[in-house]
């Protein structure tokens, strides 16, 4: 409520206050709305920020006013950035990982798969992508591997651990995501 009506001068610093108002002007310059996001403030005190900022016309086309909006949202990056240092970890422990490891598509083709797993087939990531795990899997273990395949992908499991027999007498150990 305290920033409610003041102008941008009153709430921001310098910097913050020329990129709003540089996007107010790419608004009015092309008649549409403007959405942008920024950090206003700074330290511990600082927040994320989207704005929307839309120019208001008559019926002559004559600029009347710019409606505006802005509203918090540090949550919302602070969990975009959560998120994004997960997904980090979770690819650098699925790469570097000394167990091969994959990941497979509904039809069987290999989505990713780690060093690891290429090693063990004796091929490069290129040669195993032009494959699917269903030619790389002992014939005696693929009505076995499909089921749990698709008990997977319709929910029944959230994941299954499955040793699998393979052509090369290697054993992989694929996690069904």
């Amino acid at each position: 409520d305290a920033i409610v009506g003041q102008a941008d001068e009153a709430i921001f610093d310098a910097d913050t206050v020329a990129s709003r108002r540089e996007r107010r002007e790419l608004a009015i310059a092309g008649r549409t709305t403007m959405r942008f996001e920024y950090r206003a403030g700074s330290g511990d005190d600082a927040a994320w920020m989207e704005s929307v900022k839309t120019p208001l016309f008559d019926a002559d086309g004559k600029l009347t006013g710019i409606a505006g909006t802005a509203r918090d949202i540090t949550a919302r990056k602070l969990a975009e950035g959560r998120m994004f240092e997960s997904e980090q970890r979770f690819r650098s422990a699925f790469d570097h990982a000394a167990t091969g490891m994959c990941m497979v598509a509904r039809d069987g083709s290999w989505l990713r798969a780690n060093q690891a797993l290429c090693a063990m087939f004796g091929m490069s990531a290129e040669v195993l992508a032009a494959t699917d795990f269903q030619s790389l899997t002992h014939p005696d273990d693929l009505p076995a591997n499909r089921v749990l395949l698709d008990q997977a992908l319709r929910g029944e499991i959230k994941s299954e651990e499955h040793t699998s027999e393979l052509q090369s007498l290697a054993y992989l150990v694929c996690r069904l995501l």
